[in-house]
Order: C-alpha cells, then sequence, then structure tokens
C-alpha cells in the first residue's frame, strides 16, 4: 500500500461487484470507470458478505431472465472467483444476527420500501429494539 491510498478504505456494493465481471451491455454504463478505479485501488477494496451473495444472485437473475447465457453466466462466476474474491477484494463480515443491526436494517427497508405498509407486531420489550418496544415487519 502507497502513501496515496493510507487509511482509505473502498466499499463497493453488489451492481459495482457485478460490473467488474460482467460484459452484457446491461453493465456498460461506468463499467470502464469502475474497472480502473478497482485495479487502482486493490490495496483497500472491501465488500461486505453480503453484497458477495448479491453479486452472485444478480449473475442468476441475468440469466434467469435471459440477459446473458448460461455460457456468459459460467464465465461470470468464474470470473468473479479468479481475479476479485480470492485476490483482491477484503471481505468484511456484517454481524448480522446482533440484535441491533437487524433492527436497523429492518427500520431502513420499512422507510425506504413504499410498495408494502408497515406492521406492528407487539412483543416484549426489550433493549435495542426501537424506542417503542415493537418489532416491525413487511407485509404487502
Amino acid at each position: 500500500m502507497d502513501h496515496t491510498h493510507w487509511g482509505k478504505a473502498h466499499y463497493l456494493d453488489a451492481s459495482a461487484l457485478v460490473k467488474l465481471v460482467a460484459d452484457d451491455p446491461d453493465e456498460e454504463p461506468g463499467r470502464d470507470v469502475l474497472r480502473k478505479y478497482y485495479w487502482q485501488h486493490t490495496a483497500s477494496v472491501y465488500a461486505t458478505s453480503y453484497c458477495i451473495t448479491e453479486t452472485f444472485s444478480a449473475f442468476k437473475r441475468k440469466l434467469l431472465r435471459r440477459r446473458i447465457t448460461e455460457d456468459q453466466y459460467i464465465k461470470y462466476v468464474l470470473e468473479f472467483r479468479r481475479l476479485v474474491l480470492g485476490v483482491n477484494l477484503r471481505i468484511d463480515e456484517v454481524p448480522i444476527l446482533l440484535l441491533i443491526v437487524s433492527t436497523k436494517a429492518e427500520r431502513i427497508s420499512i422507510r425506504s420500501s413504499p410498495r408494502h405498509r408497515r406492521v406492528t407486531i407487539e412483543h416484549q420489550p426489550r433493549r435495542g429494539v426501537g424506542e417503542d418496544g415493537a418489532l416491525h415487519t413487511l407485509q404487502k
């Protein structure tokens, strides 16, 4: 790591991870810039374990929606494992089972999903579960 990248962490989400290996037209916007950025910052590029899972899911969705062929799907998965996962990308594990993490994730998903209505399930008030002592879930 050189002095220009010391102390900087560069986190990539699943859409960025897909662009690192996918060559289909859907990923063309921004692909070249992202790849250049990735290879210039290999000493400090991170993604969460959930983004890794979401990346594999994105490849599968492309296949199932017939946006790519089966050969492309296999190529993307193998290239992602060969060029990204086992090489430069550092995986940051998110402690999703911690109550505070899952509670905050639920709040964000509830607020950002206008197609869903909020349903409140009452339970014993616990520390870290929300100010109103309720567990919030989504229902279509």
